[in-house]
Parts: structure tokens; C-alpha cells; sequence
């Protein structure tokens, strides 16, 4: 996965310099994937099945969100 990294002098302030995408979306998951597990649980018969779910969900999340600023991009640029 490529990670686009915030160009110096670009940061928001307080951010580290070396954040960048990659950690972003890691921290996203780390601090929602709990929820996600106990909600699959509700679902699901099992705390496997409502690992995999949580994590499938997770995943779907980041593409659709991908796939949005792709195309704003793509529109921005005329393309």
C-alpha cells in the first residue's frame, strides 16, 4: 500500500511530520475495531465470524473512502 506523506511546511498544527496516510487509517482501525467486533456480534453466532466481519467492514470502509477521493480528484483535474 502506498502512503502519501504530508509535504514539509504542510503539516496541521500539532501533527508529527511523519504522520501519514498508512498510520491515519491504522489508527482509525485500532480505535473502531472493538466496536466493530461487538456490533458483528450482535450479528453473527460466533466471535470468529464477528472478527472476520469487523475486519471486512473495516476494509470496505477504506476502498469506498479511496475510491470517493479518487474521483474528486480525478473530477478536480478534469479528467
Amino acid at each position: 500500500m502506498r502512503c502519501m506523506k504530508t509535504r514539509p511546511g504542510r503539516e496541521p498544527p500539532g501533527a508529527p511530520a511523519e504522520l501519514d496516510t498508512g498510520h491515519a487509517v491504522a489508527a482509525l482501525y485500532r480505535h473502531h475495531y472493538p466496536a466493530l467486533v461487538r456490533l458483528a456480534a450482535l450479528l453473527v453466532p460466533d466471535l470468529a465470524t464477528a472478527e472476520d466481519s469487523a475486519t471486512g467492514m473495516s476494509v470496505a470502509a477504506v476502498r469506498k473512502h479511496a475510491a470517493r477521493a479518487m474521483s474528486s480528484l480525478q473530477a478536480g483535474l478534469g479528467e
